[in-house]
This record gives C-alpha cells, sequence and structure tokens, in this order.
C-alpha cells in the first residue's frame, strides 16, 4: 500500500467509483445474464448512478476555489447533458471523472484495474472452457486457413484481448520504471495470451509495445 501512495477520504471515493464503473464496464462486455442477482441492463445505469454520486461528493467535500469548482460543475453539466441526448454511461462518466481527478494518483488506478480485470478473468476463463459461462466463435482468415476463434465467456474475443491489453498496460504503470526478466516474462506470457487464445493481433501488438 505504501508503493501506491496515501489515501484521503476524498481520494478513497474517486478509487471506489473507479473500480465500480471498472467492474460495471467489463460484465457488461461478458456474456453473464446477471450482475449479483441483477440483470445487466438494470444493473449498468444503477451502478454508473452510484459512482456518479461518489464524484460528486468528492468534489463538494474538496471546497475548492471559485474557478476550480465553477469548472468542475461546467463538466458535471457536460457530463449530465451528454447522457441525456447521446444515452451514453460510460462518456458521461468520463467527464464526471476528469471533474473529481484532483490528487488521484496514477498507480491507484492502474492497481484497481489490475485487480478488477485479473478477478474477472479468473472466474470467468474457468466458467467458460467448462462449458458453465455461454461462448461462441468468430472465424478468422489467416495466412489462407480459417481459425476459430472462441470468446470464452466474452461478448466478443476481442474483448478478451482488451483484458490482456489491459492488465499489461496496468502492470506497465506499477511497474515502470522497473524492467526485469520476470517482467519480460509477464508481457510475453500476456501477448501469447492474446495471440494464441483469442487471435487479436492489435492487442498482441499493443502488449508488445507496453513493453517496450
Amino acid at each position: 500500500m505504501r508503493l501506491l501512495g496515501p489515501v484521503t477520504f476524498e481520494t478513497g471515493l474517486f478509487y471506489v467509483s473507479f473500480a465500480i464503473c471498472a467492474f460495471t464496464t467489463l460484465m457488461v462486455r461478458t456474456t453473464y445474464d446477471s450482475v449479483f442477482g441483477m440483470p445487466k441492463d438494470a444493473f449498468e445505469p444503477f451502478a454508473y448512478a452510484i459512482s456518479a454520486l461518489l464524484l460528486v461528493l468528492k468534489i463538494l467535500r474538496e471546497r475548492e476555489p471559485s474557478v476550480r469548482f465553477a469548472g468542475a460543475i461546467l463538466l458535471l453539466v457536460v457530463g449530465t447533458l451528454s447522457f441525456w441526448f447521446a444515452g451514453s454511461w460510460r462518456f458521461s462518466a468520463l467527464f464526471f471523472f476528469i471533474a473529481a481527478g484532483k490528487d488521484v494518483s496514477l498507480r491507484w488506478l492502474a492497481a484497481i484495474a489490475l485487480v478488477v480485470q485479473g478477478a474477472v478473468l479468473a472466474v470467468t476463463l474457468p466458467l467458460a472452457l467448462a462449458g458453465k459461462l455461454y461462448s461462441f466463435t468468430v472465424w478468422r482468415e489467416v495466412d489462407g486457413t480459417w481459425m476459430p476463434r472462441s470468446s470464452y465467456g466474452y461478448g466478443h474475443p476481442n474483448f478478451l484481448g482488451e483484458v490482456f491489453l489491459v492488465i499489461a498496460l496496468a502492470y506497465a504503470a506499477l511497474r515502470f520504471p522497473r524492467f526485469k526478466v520476470p517482467d519480460a516474462l509477464v508481457y510475453a506470457a500476456l501477448a501469447l495470451a492474446a495471440a494464441l487464445l483469442v487471435w487479436s493481433r492489435t492487442a498482441t501488438a499493443c502488449i508488445v509495445l507496453a513493453a517496450a
């Protein structure tokens, strides 16, 4: 915990909000029918609403100077209008996070992303391999041969490739600027998983770039 930096009540609100949004976005991209007994269509707006309330509470508790506070309120208004007209929870949440981003540590965000992605993957992948969670196959032509790409419990094989990429980026943020043999092995394992498990060329290339 010391390596991640101190946490105040206000920044703690931000990190909890971030964890909720990260978990929700990830679960929506899986083939689970429900989350904690709640249908995904109902869970997503509920989770984002809780997240937005936590961010608003953080802004109000910080008692910023009038100019900065006005800027934060403007971002909240823009985010609200964005959802009102476009119906996009994720895009609107971006404005809320920017507005409440004071004193937030990137290392804490990376640690949260790593834990959330890893925890969901550790449950989803075994269930999918055991046939307990719905998966489907997408076919891709590779060097003249059609190769099957399973989604392994995610909404698309590329979503799983994205999981490996996010894990690599979060790991890189936590380890930077250190780079040793075990780090190289971690990046290699993630790149091979993205390349051989779901045939995601983009995710594989990005993981290699993250390592570089």
